[in-house]
């Protein structure tokens, strides 16, 4: 009764038609100066990463413990304060980070900065199997215009030492789907396959391609329809245990029924009596067992690995 009252109590309007309360500007003139040299850090799937442990650890990777501090701001993102610019620079150069094998995305501090528009990643990609014949800055260009926002091309035909795969920076909205190849055809009719291998990604979900959670949480997977049991089928439901029909029945002679070697009944239980008994319990306990695993292999059933000793 009490926590309904309080439940009942966080949803009354107080205070909502209360006069505002006015704040000077002077409280909070430093906040922006602040905040200027700090960035906007989302985990992409939350679910593996906890965000007090993604503050504390990811200083840690960029090797700038003494000199950043970071803070929850809500159930999805989280800042990061730096000291000096270099450091925030050098942090934003070297992404995509990752934390526990899944992504983070960075974005710099701006005033009246919207959140909800901090849904997207750059990511390095390679480019493989373009022909020789159509190896240039233009058809790369159309290439991974496919993919996403172009950013930065690391190839430049005059200057460009390999070919054998082409690195491409391209903005990826985190809801988009992870395109590993692209059939292309060219004016003169030739085709090729091209594959597409991203830097650093470590997990995506194995069934829409996503970089936001795995495939055992996957909000776009379709369930699976029931298929029912055809009537010609072989496959019949298992409800229960198995009960053995071919187990020969074993009838004992009651004790008061036994009669001596003159005709009276023997009420002492002969030695060794006991240990037939459970013999021929054991016996027909083992019967069952195999008869009831037959029976799981015939419905199809899979059998459970042996626990680990």
């Amino acid at each position: 009764m009490a926590d309904e009252l309080w439940d009942a109590l966080q949803h009354l309007e107080l205070g909502r038609e209360d006069p505002a309360l006015f704040i000077p500007h002077a409280t909070y003139v430093t906040v922006e100066s602040r905040n200027r040299l700090s960035l906007i850090v989302r985990p992409l799937n939350p679910r593996s990463q906890n965000l007090n442990v993604v503050v504390a650890a990811l200083p840690r990777v960029w090797d700038l413990t003494s000199r950043v501090h970071g803070r929850v701001i809500n159930a999805t993102f989280v800042q990061f304060l730096f000291q000096f610019e270099v450091d925030l620079l050098s942090v934003l150069r070297r992404e995509p980070w990752l934390y526990n094998s899944w992504f983070v995305t960075a974005h710099r501090w701006e005033v009246n900065i919207d959140f909800e528009y901090l849904s997207n990643i750059d990511l390095w990609v390679q480019m493989f199997g373009i022909p020789l014949l159509y190896v240039c800055e233009e058809n790369v260009v159309e290439i991974a215009h496919g993919l996403g926002e172009i950013i930065s091309l690391d190839f430049h035909d005059a200057t460009t030492t390999q070919i054998a795969y082409i690195r491409v920076r391209i903005r990826f909205d985190i809801t988009d789907r992870i395109r590993f190849f692209q059939r292309i055809t060219f004016d003169s009719g030739e085709t090729a396959l091209i594959r597409f291998q991203y830097e650093r990604l470590r997990r995506i979900c194995s069934s829409c391609f996503r970089l936001t959670h795995h495939r055992n949480f996957c909000p776009y997977q379709q369930p699976e329809p029931r298929q029912a049991v055809s009537r010609n089928s072989n496959i019949q439901p298992f409800f229960g245990p198995v009960i053995a029909t071919n187990v020969p029945r074993v009838v004992e002679v009651g004790e008061c029924s036994r009669q001596g070697e003159f005709g009276e009944p023997v009420n002492k239980m002969d030695k060794g009596d006991s240990t037939k008994r459970k013999n021929m319990g054991s016996a027909r306990s083992d019967e069952e067992e195999r008869t009831h695993g037959v029976a799981e292999h015939k419905d199809g059933g899979i059998l459970k690995p042996p626990k680990k000793r």
